[in-house]
């Protein structure tokens, strides 16, 4: 496997990220809260600091998992991937790139992303 490939799954892993990813648990998975799906809060007008301050927070750790996700994507993966938009104060989620990555190599999840893309002789990230 393409080692730049394992660092991204594993820095995902190890950044407590994976959250930002998924969409279910899996069927037998140990207890892991870290595994478990996360979604930013609902915020409105009223909202106290501190909902803003975890709202924040959430789009701050998602937009990590999103960057590691897209950093090394060749620019033609790129062109192809949901973008936020600023103006409107849309955001696109890890978990929206994540989703648009696994269609576009028809894959499931992210391993088999990493997987397909380890084997593919034309690979979708930029090597060094």
């Amino acid at each position: 496997m393409d080692l730049k490939l394992t660092a991204i799954q594993m820095l995902i892993l190890n950044a407590n990220l994976l959250g930002h990813i998924v969409d279910d648990l899996l069927l037998g998975a140990a207890f892991d809260p870290g595994l478990w799906p996360t979604y930013p809060p609902t915020i409105h007008r009223r909202s106290t600091c501190i909902e803003l301050l975890l709202f924040n927070e959430w789009w701050s750790h998602d937009g990590l998992a999103s960057h590691i996700l897209t950093s090394y994507l060749i620019s033609s993966v790129l062109d192809g991937l949901p973008i936020g938009n600023e103006c409107t104060g849309q955001c696109c989620s890890a978990r929206t790139i994540h989703s648009a990555l696994c269609y576009q190599f028809g894959a499931g999840d992210y391993s088999t992303v990493m997987v397909i893309e380890a084997c593919s002789p034309t690979s979708a990230y930029k090597s060094n």
